[in-house]
């Protein structure tokens, strides 16, 4: 990865430390190891979903531009600020291969992500909740599973 230029860096979610899904158009993403949940809706959902286990900075601003209806070069700088900020919050990784391919229209359905009119995507975090989530028995488990709890 080291000498890629931005727009070649490939990114992916960080699967092995957070669950995520989409509710109505809603992004909600947790990460394990603090119980600290994520928010994303509209322009922030279509990157998210868009991003997949595998995509260019510039197969990332195609498609986002496309479902927002926006040039590619309208949305990049933006694009480029939000995935700093996943990076920084550890739920996207740089990846090394590509797992998706970056052939125009083989993206992810985003279907349950509504086309809203192009703002600058935000990511809300949240940690208002962390001992319930925390709380859930599951992370106390030894290797072996539940119910071996760990000592």
């Amino acid at each position: 990865m080291e000498g890629r230029t931005m727009q070649e860096r490939r990114y992916a979610q960080a699967t092995t430390r957070i669950t995520h899904d989409v509710l109505d158009g809603e992004v909600l993403v947790i990460e394990e190891s603090t119980g600290t949940y994520y928010s994303m809706s509209g322009t922030a959902a279509t990157v998210w979903v868009v991003i997949g286990d595998g995509r260019s900075v510039d197969a990332i601003a195609d498609a986002v531009g496309t479902h927002h209806a926006t040039d590619a070069d309208r949305v990049r700088p933006d694009i480029d600020a939000y995935l700093d900020e996943l990076l920084t919050n550890g739920l996207i990784v740089l990846s090394d291969t590509a797992k998706t391919s970056d052939t125009p229209g083989d993206t992810p359905s985003l279907g349950s992500i509504p086309a809203v009119p192009w703002e600058t995507p935000v990511l809300g975090k949240f940690t208002d909740m962390r001992d319930l989530l925390m709380f859930d028995p599951v992370h106390e488990v030894d290797t072996s599973g539940w119910p071996n709890v760990e000592r």
